[in-house]
């Protein structure tokens, strides 16, 4: 309601916004404020992250870190930029990237060199399930690849299981990872 159009922000989500002059845009989480010219962008922000992102698909936007309501520092993305703030070191830092990279998640997963500790918290948010790694060594195994999202998220883990060795159990409330033994095979 009123003159500003105000969306709060925890996760990742793909905005396609009209422009409006009369009743301006805005995106928040709790480090980033993107105020929309009209466009279409991606804004990343998951609590538990090491950094949160705007990228830029087209159109304008201008991106603030803020510090309560200060603005500590500012910038305007053009198509196919990228805005990232680093919460641990504070740093920004902007770059040329391919927006396409950064809106294929709403299609299938990407994974470039990925820990499978990232893979499955990326997982999780996106099937709503648990996943509980049984042996810390199976976190640090690196998957690159593309998996599409499969309505039945077991179809992912048969992949990964294929792929990386691992063998899961799926119990009510969580899947259990661990490492795979001779009767899995």
């Amino acid at each position: 309601s009123g003159r500003v159009r105000k969306v709060y922000l925890e996760g990742e989500a793909l905005f396609e916004v009209a422009k409006d002059k009369a009743h301006p845009f805005v995106v928040e989480s709790k480090q980033l404020r993107t105020q929309v010219f009209g466009t279409v962008f991606n804004m990343k922000v998951y609590s538990g992250d090491e950094s949160v992102h705007t990228t830029l698909v087209e159109g304008k936007v201008k991106v603030e870190v803020m510090d309560g309501k200060r603005v500590k520092h500012s910038a305007f993305l053009m198509p196919d930029m990228q805005y990232k703030y680093c919460a641990e070191d504070k740093k920004v830092r902007i770059k040329k990237v391919d927006s396409k990279k950064f809106t294929q998640w709403m299609d299938h997963f990407q994974f470039n060199n990925e820990t499978l500790k990232t893979i499955f918290r990326k997982m999780s948010r996106w099937y709503g399930v648990k996943f509980k790694v049984l042996d810390k060594e199976l976190g640090a195994i690196r998957f690159s690849g593309q998996i599409k999202h499969f309505e039945d998220f077991t179809d992912v883990l048969e992949l990964l299981k294929y792929k990386t060795n691992i063998s899961f159990k799926i119990l009510d409330d969580a899947v259990l990872i661990e490492k795979i033994t001779g009767e899995d095979r």
